[in-house]
């Protein structure tokens, strides 16, 4: 049973395979690189945690854009064996462990979680944690998909589209993006930038930037696949 559960882990965290997984981390990375205030002379002191690593490719991007002290973790060793560019990794189950114990006292400059909360029983206690182990005036980026827009609705209503219940990954918190919006407001926390990605994930607003971006923005619950978050702790 045990290697077989690794067998589906090792199939979940093989993302350099999926490009458009790459593709998606890439706008990520370039999102907060555009919208953070730390320019390249700084960045080499700031420390930053990547809060469900997968394979590192984030951190791996904004490595090669000067930020030295990345750190990573993750449900599986897998990731540890993918990601050369960390400079620590942990291993960690976010539905039974906490962010806070793991790392103690240390704080980061920028607390990054991309397409993670999805996955958790209880969202809310990742997002106070990584709330708790952010400096003072650092950030937190977030990313989460919108699994009900209209294209999923469709594609619910025909029975397609349905997570297999027991299969790894599966998304188990469905989020609108006033819900999510309304939940981090509580905490003190300033909202950046906020962006919706078209539907298809953002592929398509590459070719019809004008219709799919001005749908995203007005009715996202609708016409947005992800939405991108970045807060800075007071």
């Amino acid at each position: 049973m045990k290697k077989r559960n690794e067998d589906k882990l090792k199939l979940y965290f093989t993302e350099e395979s999926d490009q458009l997984a790459s593709i998606r981390t890439n706008w990520f990375s370039d999102f907060i690189l555009q919208n953070i205030n730390v320019n390249e002379q700084h960045a080499k002191d700031k420390k930053i945690l990547d809060v469900g690593c997968g394979n590192g490719k984030l951190l791996y991007n904004l490595k090669k854009r000067g930020f030295q002290h990345v750190y990573g973790c993750d449900y599986s060793h897998v990731s540890k064996k993918m990601s050369n560019a960390m400079k620590g990794y942990q291993t960690i189950d976010l539905n039974r462990d906490s962010l806070t114990s793991l790392y103690g006292k240390e704080s980061f400059d920028l607390v990054c979680c991309t397409e993670v909360l999805e996955h958790l029983f209880d969202p809310e206690r990742t997002i106070i944690e990584m709330i708790e182990i952010t400096k003072r005036n650092g950030y937190i980026f977030i990313s989460v998909p919108l699994d009900i827009n209209i294209l999923a609705r469709i594609k619910y209503l025909f029975g397609q589209g349905i997570s297999a219940p027991f299969s790894v990954g599966t998304h188990i918190k469905f989020f609108k993006p006033h819900m999510i919006l309304d939940k981090l407001r509580q905490h003190e926390l300033e909202i950046v930038k906020l962006k919706y990605l078209g539907l298809g994930y953002g592929v398509l607003d590459q070719k019809i930037q004008s219709i799919t971006g001005i749908l995203a923005r007005t009715m996202p619950s609708l016409f947005s696949s992800d939405m991108m978050i970045l807060l800075k702790k007071k």
